[in-house]
């Protein structure tokens, strides 16, 4: 289903694929960030961007030896959602970092990043889609929250 050789899938294929990366790199770094709680803002704005970078290189790694993509550079352009969705939690961890706030503050503040990035990628495939009603909007919404709440009572469960 290459376009070209060496490219990978197609446009619309690949612009799939690229948002259900970021959906899935947004749960995965609010995972993390709920995993490592306790830890300092620096060490978690350390945490997040050493995971971020690892599972960009992983997923295009995945991708050239899969033969989705037959180039390292096409793969990583394609993988670059999945790092970038720890951006904004990254974000809100090194600026608690420089002002001095606590775990207390800057990990809520984290997840609210993540949480407030997964409804933002979901709404944009709504509406890329065309299907932004305010039902399957909400919808959407609600089933982010409960995803959340799952995510933090297993790793409650699990402490």
């Amino acid at each position: 289903m290459a376009a070209q050789a060496g490219a990978g899938p197609d446009g619309e294929q690949a612009d799939r694929s690229a948002w259900a990366i970021s959906i899935y790199g947004t749960i995965s770094v609010a995972v993390i960030v709920a995993e490592y709680a306790s830890s300092s803002p620096g060490r978690l704005a350390v945490l997040l961007m050493g995971y971020g970078v690892s599972l960009w290189l992983a997923h295009g790694y995945a991708s050239v030896v899969s033969g989705a993509y037959r180039t390292w550079p096409s793969s990583l352009r394609h993988a670059w959602p999945v790092a970038e969705a720890a951006l904004p939690a990254l974000a809100v961890a090194g600026l608690a970092f420089l002002l001095g706030w606590s775990n207390r503050v800057a990990v809520p503040l984290a997840l609210g990043a993540c949480l407030i990035n997964l409804v933002a990628v979901q709404i944009a495939v709504l509406r890329r889609a065309g299907r932004r009603s305010p039902a399957r909007v909400a919808a959407t919404v609600a089933l982010d929250l409960v995803a959340g709440a799952v995510v933090l009572l297993t790793l409650t469960l699990l402490r």
